[in-house]
């Protein structure tokens, strides 16, 4: 038995509510995604998703926001995601509230998404969404990815918008762009970005006023995004190779673990 407490979120494929188990009072969140099902594909579509969970309740790792399971309502078509509770909020927004972070906390933070990542990684599960505001913080100040693999079931209201990618273009590797072909250095492409969010404050590529030009910038230019002068040599090696251009010769989560930075 569980009780919806208070709005704390609403993203394009539904609403993010506080929740609470009534028989322990343990605090969690619910997802809440409306499905339709007006044909079979819709169903599948489901059935698909809820399989997806059921996977992402197996995955066990300390970087990683634990999936609680699910629950489906057929009179109201909403399906009810429980997800273990980061009260910290995402790191994205954690660098609205403070401004850009001190390079000691980037460098942990990085640590603890590559450690999620590089698990993921070798279960065969590539993230597809890496930024900050998909890595969570608890109260410890640990990083916890979210918001992965069932996100490809989830479609966007405003798909036009996402051109059917999934993900968020200013985040996305040049071969994303050009092939959507994600693999999982894609994903070590978005945590280049990721440690510039936190760097800068803002997203990469930010200078630019609507996403299509940032994209055909990713795609046109040979020149990574700006690297901070002020962060240590380390860290400027460290965010150049995640943006080597050749998804080929750009590292695996595994070896930039053992990265310097």
């Amino acid at each position: 038995r569980w009780q919806r407490g208070n709005l704390i979120g609403s993203g394009s494929f539904g609403k993010v509510y506080l929740g609470m188990n009534l028989d322990s009072g343990e605090i969690f969140v619910v997802k809440q995604v409306m499905f339709l099902q007006k044909d079979k594909q819709d169903a599948e579509d489901v059935l698909q998703l809820e399989a997806e969970i059921a996977l992402l309740g197996t995955l066990n790792h300390p970087n990683i926001v634990k999936y609680l399971g699910t629950e489906r309502n057929n009179i109201t078509n909403e399906l009810s995601i429980f997800l273990e509770h980061m009260p910290g909020g995402s790191v994205a927004e954690l660098v609205s509230r403070f401004g850009k972070l001190d390079e000691s906390v980037i460098r942990k933070y990085t640590r603890e998404v590559l450690e999620g990542l590089t698990y993921l990684h070798d279960k065969g599960i590539i993230h597809r969404d890496i930024k900050g505001q998909n890595i969570l913080v608890d109260n410890r100040g640990v990083c916890k990815l979210a918001d992965f693999g069932a996100s490809r079931y989830l479609q966007s209201a405003d798909s036009a918008a996402n051109l059917s990618f999934k993900g968020t273009p200013v985040f996305m590797s040049p071969e994303v762009i050009m092939e959507q072909r994600y693999s999982k250095k894609s994903d070590i492409w978005s945590v280049g970005c990721t440690v510039l969010q936190m760097a800068t404050g803002n997203p990469p590529f930010s200078e630019f006023s609507n996403h299509i030009a940032a994209l055909f910038h990713i795609t046109a230019s040979s020149e990574p995004p700006p690297i901070p002068a002020e962060l240590s040599e380390s860290a400027r090696d460290f965010v150049s190779r995640c943006f080597i251009r050749d998804p080929k010769e750009r590292p695996y989560a595994r070896t930039l673990r053992r990265h310097p930075f």
